[in-house]
């Protein structure tokens, strides 16, 4: 019997902005955002759709120092919500990714049809 959910994330998207270390409670972490896109159909009309997704990383692998903008990754983590207080005092909730795998893809696979 399963008696425990499953938290599980996988992701193919670009890094959106410079990466960030920043300290989250004990632990530095690289903060980046993950955009993916999502293309469909909408009344007959091609239409696009952008995620914009807030990653969380630990800086003890090696391969952090190439996640740059514009790089193209598949990752996979599990979500995590926290509450945080604004600069006005009011709580928000906000969710993240926190990567445990992080591949680097190269543009020329996904361009193979």
């Amino acid at each position: 019997m399963l008696n425990s959910g499953i938290n599980k994330v996988i992701l193919l998207g670009r890094v959106d902005g410079e990466p960030k270390i920043k300290q989250v409670g004990d632990e530095e972490m690289l903060c980046f955002t993950l955009v993916t896109t999502e293309q469909f159909k909408k009344n007959g009309h091609d239409s696009t759709h952008h995620e914009f997704h807030q990653v969380r990383a630990s800086t003890k692998p090696n391969d952090i120092k190439n996640i740059i903008e514009g790089k193209i990754l598949y990752l996979q983590g599990r979500l995590r919500t926290q509450q945080e207080l604004d600069e006005n005092s009011v709580k928000r909730y906000n969710t993240y990714i926190i990567a445990y795998a992080i591949e680097h893809v190269d543009i020329k696979l996904l361009l193979v049809k």
